[in-house]
């Protein structure tokens, strides 16, 4: 069985990073974390237009995908990491997150301070400062 393929994008604006929040039941525990927008891809779709896809889906927004930031496997699936910068939208929750969103499988857009990232439970933490660095040699 191959594994699933997903695409997340690393927003910034100014100082904030753009992430989903979640809180999920599992196993009677309430697990809250951060996680970067996006998901799986889909039949003859690129990786690019994957992530501009979920952005969408999930954020309300349109982005600029920059570069590709890196590709890891996990136990689940492959997933593609991708610098990103909004051009236009506001930011707000929306699509099969917003429709789905309960007390026990809740979702939230938050814009995150940087300064506050070493604070919270978010994997792959390092590709923020990929991304700030991609963006400022724009």
């Amino acid at each position: 069985m191959s594994k699933r393929i997903c695409c997340r994008g690393i927003i910034l604006e100014e100082d904030k990073v753009d992430l989903m929040y979640r809180e999920k039941k599992v196993n009677g525990k309430i697990l809250k974390y951060y996680t970067y927008p996006g998901g799986g891809l889909e039949e003859n779709e690129t990786l690019e237009n994957c992530v501009k896809r979920e952005v969408k889906e999930e954020f309300d927004i349109d982005v600029e995908v920059l570069q590709l930031l890196k590709t890891v496997e996990y136990k689940e699936n492959i997933t593609h990491y991708f610098a990103c910068k909004k051009i236009k939208g506001a930011l707000t929750l929306s699509g099969e997150e917003k429709q789905r969103s309960n007390k026990e499988n809740y979702y939230e857009v938050r814009k995150v301070p940087l300064t506050e990232i070493d604070s919270i439970d978010l994997y792959e933490k390092e590709l923020i400062e990929e991304t700030k660095k991609i963006i400022n040699k724009e």
